[in-house]
């Protein structure tokens, strides 16, 4: 496996990436990017947030909530 860089340059918070598996989300400006470090791509972008993306984390069940500089969160 390729060695995978993860940096929290995009936005200045500690916990804006979270691992599930395979998976790694973070947060960068508005969006949530899902990225497969098998596949060593991005899978998917999620737009819906008004303001920048400061926590994400995966819950067991494998749903993501992410939340934003304005307070609000989104489960996905």
């Amino acid at each position: 496996m390729k060695n995978l860089l993860i940096s929290g340059s995009c936005n200045s918070e500690y916990e804006n990436f979270d691992w599930f598996g395979s998976l790694v989300v973070y947060g960068c400006d508005n969006l949530v990017f899902i990225y497969d470090t098998v596949k060593i791509k991005i899978l998917c972008a999620l737009k819906g947030h008004a303001g920048r993306v400061n926590c994400v984390r995966f819950f067991d069940d494998g749903k993501i909530m992410s939340v934003c500089a304005s307070g609000d969160a989104i489960i996905w």
